[in-house]
């Protein structure tokens, strides 16, 4: 037996050191491996038939995808010509002249605000063949009126010029109406030439139905952290621009519309879009709110809770790598790999003349233990060095605290006949009577207290730092 795996010993010789270079591919192809899965998922989006979308799902649906089969848009048979249902539909609802954007090249920012716009008529577009690109967006169908206390704006002519709107639209006006109370806006957008879109993101939920040509959107979620935007006062609206990140999906999330399939995209979701076809490139869309409604009347309660979620979200991350950092490798000192006692001893007996090592070595094994041997340590300090203990417990940094209360309440929480099956065990109850019966616990408490807000403060101050007005970086 061991003549055989000499020979396979010798056939494929072990190096006696490890090697660096061979271990620095090994790491680094994982790497891509494993971003190579992340991104196959990423781009990725789901896709769902018009005759089978369920509009109640949306409030839960937080990611875009594409609907398929939809109906058509404009038209009563294939005969039927959409510029003619086009034009009729603008003079029904009195409109005669269009504000039109205009550009030397194909390409308009994502805010229309900033378009160069010039005004013509519907057959007057139409007709254009000159050497500019020519675009009727954004052009609003119907448009929600502002709020006001004393009127409901969803009363009389309003009401009653979206119904008219919606009935036109066929199936796709039956499948709006279920939520037209929350609708915004009806869009047209409409352009004879391939156009560019620049990226940004809107402050609504949208629908897009194509109807002629083709439109591709590269996407990007809100979270993400290639993408920054030009100010950090949230508007309606938001121009961005990509980073270059060699660690990340930079190319985005790409999904195509065609003549009868349409696009959900959530607010928020950064997008550009390309658009083109063989003549005209004819689209719908319909902007509704989900957000504003859920916000209206208890901000400050949401920006609460956000924030907390953000810090909390930050501190466990932190808390990981604090924890790496901190960590020691424990040597077994007896035959029953007993080395707590071990480490206590010398934490004990050598606090009186280093109390900083003796401080360092307690917070390097309180990371360092399994999470069962942590009552234990503590107890056991309690019970051999109250007021060691005590000085251990007020001296920690906010990363030391944090995990040990963090730790003790996933201890607390865990069924004591699961605890029971450990070694050294230490009950609950005894657990906190000796440290009230030896130390002035409720000051401890109350220093835990101060710590792990004083924490949370600086984390607040990273976060608004290094993550969110980075974002807004130009």
């Amino acid at each position: 037996m061991f003549t055989k795996i000499n020979k396979r010993i010798k056939k494929h010789p072990l190096p006696l050191r490890p090697n660096k270079n061979l271990l620095r591919r090994r790491k680094k192809l994982r790497k891509l491996t494993l971003l190579s899965k992340f991104l196959k998922k990423r781009t990725k989006h789901s896709t769902f038939d018009f005759t089978k979308l369920n509009f109640d799902d949306l409030d839960v649906k937080h990611e875009p995808f594409k609907i398929i089969n939809v109906p058509t848009i404009f038209q009563d048979g294939k005969n039927q010509n959409i510029e003619k249902s086009i034009s009729k539909l603008l003079k029904d609802y009195g409109i005669e002249h269009l504000d039109l954007s205009i550009s030397a090249t194909k390409s308009f920012s994502g805010h229309y605000a900033e378009h160069n716009v010039i005004s013509m008529t519907f057959e007057e577009f139409v007709s254009y063949e000159g050497p500019h690109t020519i675009y009727l967006a954004q052009m609003p169908l119907f448009e929600k009126p502002a709020t006001n206390k004393n009127k409901n704006p969803f009363k009389t002519k309003y009401t009653q010029k979206l119904k008219n709107l919606l009935a036109s639209l066929k199936e796709v006006g039956q499948f709006c109406q279920r939520f037209s109370d929350r609708i915004e806006r009806i869009n047209l957008w409409y352009s004879k030439k391939e156009t560019f879109s620049q990226l940004h993101y809107d402050s609504y939920d949208n629908f897009l139905f194509m109807i002629k040509g083709t439109k591709v959107f590269t996407l990007y979620p809100p979270n993400t952290k290639e993408v920054v935007c030009e100010s950090i006062i949230t508007t309606s609206y938001q121009q961005a621009k990509v980073i270059p990140n060699n660690n990340s999906n930079t190319k985005g999330i790409k999904i195509k519309v065609s003549p009868g399939e349409a696009i959900y995209l959530p607010q928020g979701w950064y997008h550009e879009v390309e658009s083109y076809g063989d003549s005209d490139i004819i689209a719908l869309n319909v902007w509704f709110n989900s957000i504003k409604d859920i916000c209206q009347g208890r901000e400050k309660y949401l920006l609460r809770y956000l924030l907390f979620d953000l810090i909390e979200k930050e501190v466990e991350s932190g808390l990981k790598l604090y924890q790496e950092h901190r960590s020691i490798a424990l040597e077994e000192t007896n035959s029953n790999g007993n080395y707590i006692d071990y480490y206590l001893n010398k934490i004990l007996n050598g606090f009186s003349t280093s109390p900083l090592t003796a401080q360092n070595l307690f917070t390097s094994l309180l990371f360092s233990v399994r999470r069962d041997q942590v009552r234990y340590l503590i107890h056991r300090l309690a019970v051999e060095g109250p007021n060691i203990l005590y000085e251990l417990l007020m001296s920690p940094d906010e990363w030391s605290i944090e995990f040990l209360t963090t730790t003790l309440e996933a201890i607390d929480n865990t069924p004591e006949e699961i605890m029971e099956q450990n070694q050294n065990y230490v009950s609950k109850d005894e657990f906190y009577n000796i440290l009230f019966e030896k130390l002035d616990f409720p000051s401890v408490q109350r220093h835990f207290i101060s710590m792990k807000k004083s924490l949370r403060k600086r984390v607040l101050e990273f976060i608004v730092k290094e993550k969110i007005l980075q974002s807004y970086a130009f």
